[in-house]
């Protein structure tokens, strides 16, 4: 997904200072991941914001390392409004979807 404003993604737009949080996040397909895994950061996003533990989102999520959940977590607080917006557009992008088929 690109920012309207820049026509690039996050990751595109990542400065010096906040290299180390792309290595556990990666764009695909228009959406967000945990690097090498299937899982997304949306998934982790909504844990941390429901208040789960890092210990407990990695429990949820098996194939991750706890460093790879600090990782994606520290990249959602470096990147919060961006995400936020994001994770917004993509809820209203779903709506639409379901809206359609009723």
């Amino acid at each position: 997904m690109t920012l309207p404003e820049t026509g690039k993604s996050i990751l595109e737009m990542e400065g010096v200072g906040r290299h180390m949080t792309s290595d556990y996040v990666e764009q695909r397909d228009g959406a967000y991941f945990v690097r090498g895994s299937r899982v997304s950061l949306d998934s982790i996003i909504i844990g941390f914001r429901n208040g789960e533990s890092a210990e407990t989102i990695r429990d949820n999520f098996a194939t991750l390392t706890l460093e790879q959940v600090y990782g994606a977590i520290t990249f959602y607080l470096s990147h919060q409004s961006e995400m936020d917006a994001y994770l917004e557009a993509g809820l209203v992008a779903f709506e639409e979807a379901r809206q359609g088929q009723q």
